[in-house]
């Protein structure tokens, strides 16, 4: 009996603990495959960013050495284990990044190269004799303020790859007056360049359109209208103001701005210079064809007129009831282009009308006209004595020599 008992008693003990055993290897294996489930969560998310994320259009690969890390770029970290872990971090606004189950580190202000350094530093101390891939993702926008002669300035969001000049252009453009010469970047530190956006849009120069930095501010100045600037009139829809650079020349000036018109004479360009109460006329063959023209450039000065000849018209100005350009037609004289213009005004002296052609000037309402030739008709001697004197001013005057007169009786 006392045998049989114990008997009893040791298989219900062992079924006891064979129990528990279970239990116990149950669950372990449900921790296990829950912990595999989670990890399998993550890899999942981070492989759904991963597809999410679209790489930037580039013009040329992102050199690891100068490209400078900011709040918002986003770096992909792969270990590679018997347990492989993949992870998508981005950088906060205070310049960490939080890399999971291991801790942050500050790498803002770090370039790419150093950036990923610092960053398999710290992985390399938990995970020992393990490949480990640190890539740029995605790259961060940032706020930079544009400033000055431009159409629309404040703020406007940027990428690291983004240039100055670009970003100009691509904005709103500057005003007319804007010296696109002299577009002045200051940076977050205090440092300053001034760079020649001409020197890229024409001669193709990439230092003059060099990356934009965050906490750019780019401000550009305007021409002063009275001692910066020319005007350009005549045979082209681009009229009006334009800043002048010292010391530019017209040929230099006419490449600066290649949008005039298709049909502009480069054979036959009027310059019209005032100084104190003397007008010169200059005619300047900018191609060079021409031999009967002397000169071949000039250098432009502050308040110049330049006048764009049309191969196909000629240009009829001063004292008109409508001064403007004219188709050329063969055989037509100087009168004949004054009555396409509406005749002249009460204070033109048609008598006096003369053609402006390479430099000279040619006097005569019979003289047959060519091709870019500028009219004139000048004031007459009565108007220009008449308006220097109003008839009020007249008037006044008169009174007061008869009231001279009669104080002296």
């Amino acid at each position: 009996m006392n045998k049989s008992l114990k008997i009893v008693v040791s298989f219900i003990i062992f079924v006891f603990f064979t129990q528990i055993l279970f239990s116990q290897v149950r669950r372990v294996g449900f921790e296990e495959n829950k912990t595999s489930t989670i990890q399998s969560a993550e890899t999942q998310s981070d492989l759904s960013l991963m597809n999410s994320v679209e790489y930037d259009a580039l013009e040329k690969i992102v050199d690891p050495k100068l490209y400078i890390l900011g709040a918002g770029d986003m770096l992909s970290i792969n270990i590679i284990s018997v347990e492989s872990k993949y992870f998508i971090v981005s950088i906060s606004p205070e310049g960490y990044v939080e890399i999971p189950y291991i801790g942050n580190i500050k790498i803002a202000e770090l370039s790419l190269c150093d950036g990923k350094k610092e960053i398999l530093s710290l992985l390399k101390k938990q995970f020992v004799n393990t490949e480990i891939n640190v890539q740029l993702k995605k790259m961060r926008e940032f706020k930079i303020h544009l400033t000055g002669a431009v159409e629309i300035p404040g703020l406007k969001s940027v990428k690291p790859t983004d240039r100055i000049v670009d970003i100009i252009q691509n904005s709103s453009g500057i005003m007319k007056l804007g010296k696109f010469n002299e577009i002045h970047i200051t940076h977050s530190n205090g440092d300053e360049i001034v760079v020649n956006g001409y020197d890229y849009t024409n001669n193709g120069n990439l230092e003059a359109n060099p990356f934009v930095q965050q906490g750019d501010l780019i401000f550009i100045p305007k021409a002063d209208p009275f001692t910066e600037t020319i005007t350009v009139s005549g045979a082209t829809k681009n009229k009006g103001i334009f800043p002048l650079i010292e010391g530019e020349k017209l040929s230099e000036f006419l490449n600066k701005y290649s949008n005039f018109s298709d049909n502009i004479s480069t054979y036959s360009v009027n310059i019209i210079r005032k100084n104190e109460d003397k007008t010169k006329y200059y005619t300047i063959d900018v191609v060079g064809d021409d031999p009967k023209i002397e000169k071949k450039d000039i250098v432009l000065e502050p308040n110049d007129i330049i006048e764009l000849s049309n191969k196909m018209e000629v240009y009829v100005q001063g004292k008109v009831n409508r001064p403007g350009t004219y188709r050329f037609v063969g055989g037509y004289k100087v009168i004949d282009y004054i009555g396409l213009a509406g005749g002249n005004t009460n204070q033109g002296n048609i008598e006096k009308a003369l053609i402006l052609r390479n430099g000279k000037k040619i006097k005569g309402l019979n003289n047959i006209v060519k091709r870019g030739d500028i009219i004139i008709i000048p004031r007459s001697s009565s108007d220009i004595l008449i308006g220097e004197f109003n008839a009020l001013g007249i008037i006044s005057s008169i009174a007061s020599l008869v009231l001279l007169y009669l104080s002296t009786q």
